[in-house]
């Protein structure tokens, strides 16, 4: 569930006592974005297409357009029940218009067998850690060496060399590589990579060989992009010339120019140890700063109402450009058109009304894009800026300072507390963290950010004219920087720093909305019935994390993780879990954190115990769980039997009665003699085989329709304990 879900039960629940008249914009935002998220939801309904649902809206139409025009009294409520039911399907169909899955010549609909394709450079290349990463858009598919024309974008890894790295936006390409569908998650409560992708557009990918793929002489670009590329690029290369490098270089590069291909792991999680992480992404903050920076340039042509005119233009242009440059991300979109909006109101020297412009902007970027309010970074952009508009006056009339610098600092307080007010449920629910001293830091690197941002575009400015000058610039800058990064560096050091292990699941984030709402309407209204709503969401959601922890309290499964390469077992009971893996794997911490981390957040695990295959046996692991020799695993009424190389064939004229046998590390065996040594329900392949033998064993399976499991391709494997309680089991559907 999204930000807009989270506020539209909400909006609903209020509008009883909110007069909608000064803010139309609410009105139409509510029931499109919930046609869009209806549609993302059900996709596309079975006997329909596209074109069908067009014609539902324009039909949708005709009942508001009668309805205003034959006014009645009886049936006022009529116009606005037909006009929101409008806005819903318009919202619906067009989802399913801007869904390119849905085009006939999207790749995904391709029924032919090519060998060979060509596509385009879509965005510039991106270092990783053993490839280069790139999306590409294709064009056509070569089958039997005929043309097809397809449609579609591919997330494209080349081998890491350095003919990958000199590879630009819209350079057209021959392709000779086996194009596969993004994998779901692996591994219980991971991140969505597929669907994450797909909100963008993305089904497939390709892993392309140094020898897979030759650069054509043909370019193919859009002029707007290869602008800004060009220009991101050549800022860049000026950064660069002026000696930055490492965390510095990292720092400037993403807080200014959006680019943070430079920032490493370890530098991002102490800025969002430290609740600082919202300043290395390029957000409304940064547009601000360019608007007021190019609003105060372009000041003197507020004098006359044609110049003021050329001045917005002008502005616009800015905005724009530096929207370009750092890469349109959501929230740059979001302030961009905000920000676009309010100098177009204020050319016309009009009042704006902030809750009309945020829902405007939301509008205009839904239009353009339906799928980008499935977004973080659209969600926590829109949750911040409302709570702030919301949120700031009545806050800030708490407290009065006549100090000039202590009324500074409360200001900057109060926007630090309503944007984490606005945004933290919905962090929470993301990132399952919380940053404790977020105060202190945004004292600190908001009015850094705001020197740093400055100084960087004097910089910029200055080093096509004076050498000497940006030098004494970049001395600035490098000083600035040096201070954020130890201050930052220093906060998320101090003692509980951040909450880890938070997890909040969307009905409680629908809840905790709801309740700031609640609470906000009565500290404004004093109403008793919103006294009375906020009590009653309170003992509801109190309730929900007594439903919640219960249920960990009382679970007992068996999971084998998707790890690949690797073995990895692992037993749940309660808050404890143990974990049966290669040694080799236990030395990863990268893939531990990587496959397991969430799970155990989301399961509340709060003991931890791991073993290997060797270390097992002479481990004691309580009453229910048992390891016999050799590679038996009994846990609870489940029993397992493990084939690895070690293995040695039993020799019984009776098939041994097991549940699951797990074959690991590509033991040399004979399925059909396997089959005839144990009576199993199922045999699962773990992750730890290779892809030939998972080929030839799966094959084997399938002629024979024996039942199995293939980790590698399925995901992980989970299965509850007989043994739970009933309680255990109505508690787990929460």
């Amino acid at each position: 569930m999204t930000k807009i879900q989270l506020f539209l039960t909400s909006i609903s629940l209020s509008q009883a006592v909110i007069n909608w008249h000064p803010y139309p914009f609410f009105r139409v935002i509510v029931p499109f974005a919930a046609g869009i998220l209806l549609a993302i939801a059900i996709g596309l309904p079975p006997g329909t297409t596209p074109g069908i649902w067009i014609l539902v809206t324009f039909a949708a139409m005709l009942p508001v357009v009668f309805t205003i025009y034959t006014p009645s009294y009886r049936h006022r409520y009529l116009p606005g029940l037909f006009y929101y039911l409008f806005f819903l399907v318009a919202g619906f169909t067009l989802v399913l218009v801007r869904t390119p899955a849905l085009e006939p010549l999207n790749i995904s609909n391709y029924k032919g067998s090519a060998d060979q394709y060509i596509l385009r450079i879509a965005e510039p290349v991106r270092a990783t850690a053993r490839s280069y990463r790139t999306t590409a858009a294709l064009m056509y598919a070569v089958d039997s060496g005929v043309l097809q024309p397809v449609s579609g974008k591919v997330l494209v890894y080349f081998a890491a060399d350095s003919a990958a790295a000199g590879l630009n936006y819209g350079d057209v390409l021959i392709v000779s590589g086996l194009l596969t569908k993004v994998p779901p998650p692996g591994n219980p409560h991971q991140f969505d990579y597929r669907r994450f992708l797909a909100n963008s557009g993305i089904y497939h990918q390709m892993f392309l060989k140094s020898s897979g793929w030759r650069k054509t002489e043909r370019t193919s670009a859009n002029p707007l992009f290869t602008l800004a590329y060009a220009a991101r690029h050549r800022l860049l290369d000026i950064l660069r010339s002026k000696g930055f490098g490492g965390d510095e270089y990292a720092v400037i590069s993403a807080i200014l120019l959006g680019y943070d291909a430079e920032m490493d792991r370890e530098l991002r999680q102490r800025y969002a140890g430290a609740g600082a992480l919202h300043i290395l992404c390029v957000s409304g903050l940064h547009v601000g700063i360019i608007f007021f920076i190019f609003n105060f340039l372009f000041s003197p042509l507020d004098r006359s109402k044609r110049t003021r005119w050329l001045k917005v233009l002008l502005l616009l242009l800015a905005i724009w450009s530096y929207a370009f440059i750092t890469g349109l991300s959501p929230s740059v979109l979001r302030a961009a058109v905000m920000f676009s909006l309010f100098s177009w109101r204020e050319s016309r020297r009009a009042r704006s009304n902030p809750y009309n412009i945020l829902a405007a902007s939301a509008f205009i970027l839904l239009v353009y894009n339906p799928y980008i309010i499935m977004l973080i970074g659209f969600q926590l952009s829109y949750a911040a800026v409302l709570a702030i508009v919301a949120l700031f006056d009545p806050i800030y009339r708490l407290l009065a300072f006549r100090n000039f610098l202590a009324d500074q600092v409360w200001k900057l307080m109060v926007v630090s507390l309503t944007a984490q007010i606005g945004t933290f449920p919905l962090a929470i629910y993301y990132f399952h963290q919380f940053p404790v001293y977020f105060f202190i830091t945004n004292l600190v690197v908001i009015p850094l950010a705001w020197l740093i941002i400055n100084t960087g575009v004097l910089l910029l400015l200055v080093s096509w004219i004076s050498v000497s000058l940006s030098a004494i610039f970049g001395m600035l800058l490098s000083v600035m920087l040096m201070v954020m990064n130890g201050a930052v560096e220093f906060i998320q050091s101090l003692p509980g720093a951040v909450l880890h292990g938070l997890v909040l699941h969307l009905p409680q984030v629908v809840l905790i909305y709801l309740l700031i709402i609640v609470t906000t309407r009565f500290a404004i209204d004093k109403n008793f019935r919103m006294l009375m709503s906020g009590l009653g969401l309170v003992a509801v959601l109190l309730a929900s994390f007594v439903v919640g922890n219960a249920a960990k309290l009382h679970q007992q499964k068996v999971i084998i993780y998707q790890i690949n390469g690797h073995s990895a077992l692992e037993v749940v009971q309660g808050r404890r879990a143990i974990l049966i893996a290669d040694s080799a794997l236990l030395a990863d911490d990268q893939a531990m954190e990587f496959s397991l981390a969430m799970n155990h957040t989301y399961s509340g695990i709060r003991h931890l115990d791991i073993f290997t295959h060797d270390t097992l046996p002479r481990a004691d692991l309580g009453e229910a769980i048992h390891f016999y020799k050799p590679n038996f695993l009994s846990v609870g009424v489940l029993r397992f039997a493990f084939i690895d190389p070690s293995y040695i064939p039993l020799h019984s004229s009776v098939p041994l009665r097991v549940d699951y046998v797990v074959v690991q590390q590509n033991p040399k065996i004979d399925l059909p003699d396997l089959a005839t040594q144990y009576d199993f329900e199922a045999i699962i392949f773990d992750a730890s085989n290779s892809w030939y033998r998972l080929r030839d064993w799966t094959a084997w399976c399938d002629s024979t329709e024996t039942p199995y499991h293939n980790i590698r391709e399925d995901g992980y494997f989970e299965r509850p304990l007989a043994s739970q309680s009933k309680l255990a089991e109505v508690l787990s559907l929460w």
